[in-house]
């Protein structure tokens, strides 16, 4: 996906407000994940990233946004779809990891945790090889 295309930040903001409805969170008190990709939206020329999209015949109903950050790493910093989708996560995450291992990286971080504990969960349910350190900076 080309994230300089029209609108295809409006359609992933799209996908991430409703994937906040099916999860029944309040959309008028923005999450803090739902604030990263507010910021990243804002930022988003300031970084190198890789934008993929999971496509049902002509409509996207899925994305996955990832940064390059080193010689072969890649970090995940969103994937989000229509969740009614049955297996699209499983899905999405086997095709990417495929196209990220064509393009010469051997390992994801495969999206901040925002200390969001369903999300730590997930994550250590895919069996990492390692886990890295979080640090925080504060100027």
């Amino acid at each position: 996906v080309d994230l300089n295309e029209k609108n295809v930040w409006r359609t992933f903001e799209i996908i991430f407000e409703g994937w906040l409805k099916e999860k029944n969170i309040d959309t008028t008190h923005p999450t803090d994940e739902y604030l990263a990709f507010r910021r990243l939206i804002k930022y988003h020329t300031h970084h190198k990233l890789l934008a993929y999209g999971m496509y049902l015949k002509d409509e996207i109903v899925g994305f996955s946004i990832e940064g390059s950050c080193g010689a072969n790493w890649t970090m995940g910093y969103f994937l989000k779809a229509e969740i009614n989708h049955k297996g699209i996560y499983e899905f999405m995450r086997n095709k990417i990891a495929g196209i990220l291992v064509d393009q010469g990286f051997t390992h994801q971080n495969a999206e901040y945790d925002l200390g969001i504990d369903n999300l730590r969960f997930s994550k250590n349910s895919w069996h990492p090889t390692a886990v890295l350190k979080k640090y925080t900076v504060a100027l």
